[in-house]
């Protein structure tokens, strides 16, 4: 099932590419569908993060909008997040396992031969992602440069950043629905949710 999902985020993004490209010595495109048309979407790796983020945000998301005495051990809730955890944290740990090798976070659209349409002045700007329940890139750019910057929530809060070869680190607020071993649900009455000891590998 992971296969068929990566599959389905793998051909989404080169649909978008596809049907960006237009003829002339200047390729004309958004910054949207540039983005789109550059990140590395073979790579296991990228689509594990992507499909890392897009989970973590779930429970995220789940965990802060369910009253806390509906999260009891053994309620349906609690077996939910528990699920979304184990494959946030599994798909994480996978898109950890790989080097980005000649992948860049910072791309040059003159380089590219590719004119973006939409920008006049450098500005920060979302990059929606085909196939993802609201995550999206956040990316700083002008005509010269587009900067990739992080996955950005739904919400807008950050959940994975890149370094300069799109390596991705967890921030502090998703740490936990990613990396750590539990997650704690807040609150006077304070628990705590783990991580499934039959996470699958």
């Amino acid at each position: 099932m992971a296969r068929t999902k990566a599959f389905h985020i793998a051909a989404m993004l080169a649909l978008t590419t596809t049907a960006s490209i237009l003829s002339g010595c200047a390729t004309r495109m958004t910054v949207q569908q540039y983005v789109l048309s550059k990140l590395p979407r073979d790579n296991p790796g990228f689509v594990a993060a992507l499909e890392a983020a897009n989970t973590g945000q779930t429970a995220f998301n789940l965990n802060a909008d369910t009253p806390i005495l509906e999260i009891r051990e053994g309620s349906d809730t609690y077996h939910r997040l528990s699920d979304l955890l184990a494959k946030s944290r599994d798909a994480y740990r996978k898109a950890s396992s790989y080097h980005f090798e000649g992948v860049s976070s910072s791309l040059q659209p003159l380089k590219d031969k590719v004119r973006l349409t939409d920008i006049e002045s450098q500005r920060s700007e979302r990059v929606s992602i085909p196939g993802m329940d609201g995550i999206g890139l956040r990316v700083q750019a002008n005509r010269d440069r587009v900067d990739i910057l992080y996955v950005e929530s739904a919400r807008g809060l950050p959940v994975l950043r890149f370094d300069a070869s799109m390596n991705p680190t967890v921030t502090r607020d998703f740490y936990p629905y990613l990396v750590g071993d539990k997650v704690d649900v807040g609150g006077n009455i304070r628990q705590t949710i783990r991580r499934p000891t039959g996470a699958s590998e």
